[in-house]
């Protein structure tokens, strides 16, 4: 089996999701789709669990959303919709807010866990 570097992953995570919102998003935005955001952030949040079970970087689901919300950007050109269109940059912001809320949550909890053992160290030494 082929092993492809980080940055082609990083790559494929972001143009995979990128490309369902381009593609999934548009047509359940389309039908007026109660569950759209559910759903994608369902997909987004997918696909970054996935790249972060591989690649143990907490700092690339940021990497991966600018990624995605270019390729959803893009659906300017490709599909003839204004670049301010509420169908454009709610789900840019969207992907985004959800890769940057993800990394802060890695971000926090990795730090509580290295105070709670620095903690539980220290007092082990002290006893």
């Amino acid at each position: 089996m082929k092993s492809y570097s980080g940055f082609t992953r990083l790559l494929c995570a972001g143009l995979i999701w990128g490309g369902a919102e381009l593609t999934l998003g548009n047509f359940l935005h389309a039908i007026h789709s109660p569950y759209k955001g559910v759903i994608m952030t369902g997909i987004g949040l997918t696909i970054i669990s996935i790249y972060l079970r591989r690649e143990k970087n907490i700092w690339h689901p940021i990497l991966i959303g600018v990624i995605a919300g270019a390729v959803k950007g893009c659906g300017t050109l490709l599909l003839g919709i204004p670049l301010w269109s509420r169908a454009i940059i709610n789900p840019v912001t969207a992907i985004l807010t959800e890769a940057t809320a993800v990394t802060l949550v890695l971000w926090l909890s990795g730090m509580l866990v290295t105070g709670l053992q620095r903690t539980l160290t220290s007092f082990k030494k002290n006893k």
